[in-house]
């Protein structure tokens, strides 16, 4: 019989008590990451055997980071953002070297549109509906600079300087709407 996987709450203590040094947190946080950065790595790229390689690196930089990491945060959130990093930086490093003829972010846009069953389809539209009501929180001037450091626009006719704040800006308060939106019962 296989052993339960640790939920959430295991991998967010383990997670803080390597922060704060503990080195015998390091185990079984590497023993509940592994199969989880590897599937996920398999996930975003299409060539299966990057995916070890960069869930290898993913854990690097994640015990490499540990310090960190800010305990008021979900940690495998903050996992699966260094470890979708990582398979960007992929992407990015076959795209330069021609190795696909696909964009780089060709795999996750491809994931996002044709997801392989119901389960992941609700999860999207619940993700893309709170994305939506989320941005509709925010001013329009926040949106306008969002949209143009993203290239969906425009930029404004500002310094780069002042667009950098904007956007600064822009971030911390589209952060905060989604900490709110997603912490809400």
């Amino acid at each position: 019989m296989a052993p339960s996987s640790p939920d959430r709450q295991e991998i967010h203590r383990w997670m803080v008590r390597l922060a704060d040094g503990d080195r015998a947190a390091f185990p079984p946080l590497f023993e509940a990451l592994w199969p989880l950065l590897r599937s996920f790595s398999r996930r975003l790229l299409s060539q299966h055997h990057d995916a070890e390689d960069v869930a290898q690196q993913a854990l690097l930089n994640v015990f490499r980071r540990a310090g960190e990491f800010d305990p008021q945060r979900d940690a495998l959130s903050w996992i699966f953002g260094i470890t979708a990093y990582e398979c960007k930086t992929v992407m990015r490093r076959r795209y330069r070297r021609r190795e696909e003829p696909a964009t780089p972010t060709m795999d996750l846009k491809r994931q996002l549109q044709a997801p392989d069953d119901t389960e992941q389809e609700l999860i999207r539209q619940e993700l893309l509906g709170a994305a939506k009501e989320v941005l509709g929180s925010l001013s329009p001037q926040d949106v306008e600079t969002l949209e143009a450091a993203f290239g969906n626009c425009q930029r404004p006719m500002v310094s780069a300087a002042a667009f950098r704040k904007r956007l600064e800006r822009a971030l911390k308060r589209l952060r905060l709407a989604w900490r709110l939106k997603i912490d809400s019962p």
